[in-house]
């Protein structure tokens, strides 16, 4: 037989496991539990306001029911380092993950995907991008941003020199050591632009890449080529500070 649990509540011994220590609890009365082990034998319920359990394929069971939170992880400070959402499946996490060791390079503070409306610019004039294909897609994790999709250019006039989009979710970080270039695929531009490679640039310090031709290694602004009814696919990805 296992030993007893021990209460440092006028000494008392507690040999009915968990249901007595439950009612002690319940008195109201600061207690300290002294034991090796502190088992569960059986499942927790739906309702259960605060419970530990255990199943054989579950093994340790931990529930709750809070107004916010039905569980929430805190530490010697009493700050909340995890918890999970009332009535939901959603584990927060406070501080985000290290993985692999608690070193920065290995916490994964930020993840997000979403969609964003980008917008179009040039030089001089005007690139209008169609409302109704204007959305990209965004993966954020950590300082990591890929941006990927398909626009489409609904009207234009008169642009000149530069061709840029506009309006990316996040600040493209100055570390240079940590730029990208990508290329994208453009269709329905003027004939002029033939099969020229067409780079994407994200531009330190702002929301916009540069999208530029490349021949032979002669770079140029793309600006006057661009046509109502063009498309542009890419893909691409920077570092941001945020």
């Amino acid at each position: 037989m296992a030993a007893p649990y021990v209460s440092s509540h006028t000494g008392a011994v507690i040999d009915q496991g968990i249901t007595d220590i439950i009612a002690i609890l319940a008195s109201g009365v600061a207690d300290t539990i002294t034991a090796q082990k502190l088992l569960a034998t059986a499942t927790v319920a739906a309702d259960d306001g605060a419970a530990m359990g255990y199943t054989a394929a579950n093994g340790l069971e931990l529930t709750g029911q809070g107004s916010t939170n039905d569980i929430t992880l805190l530490n010697d400070a009493k700050a909340t380092i995890a918890r999970v959402l009332t009535g939901t499946t959603n584990l927060t996490l406070a501080g985000g993950l290290h993985i692999g060791g608690a070193v920065a390079a290995n916490l994964l503070d930020d993840i997000e995907v979403n969609t964003f409306q980008v917008t179009a610019t040039a030089s001089t004039g005007t690139i209008t991008v169609d409302t109704g294909q204007d959305d990209l897609t965004y993966l954020k994790l950590g300082r990591f941003v890929f941006i990927f999709g398909k626009i489409r250019i609904s009207g234009i006039s008169s642009p000149t020199g530069a061709f840029r989009l506009a309006n990316l979710p996040f600040t493209v970080s100055n570390d240079v050591g940590n730029a990208s270039t990508a290329a994208a695929r453009i269709v329905g531009f003027h004939t002029d632009l033939g099969t020229s490679s067409v780079n994407v640039d994200p531009e330190v310090n702002t929301t916009t890449a540069l999208l530029t031709y490349n021949v032979v290694g002669t770079q140029g602004n793309i600006g006057g080529w661009v046509q109502a009814s063009g498309t542009v696919t890419l893909g691409f990805g920077y570092h941001t500070d945020s």
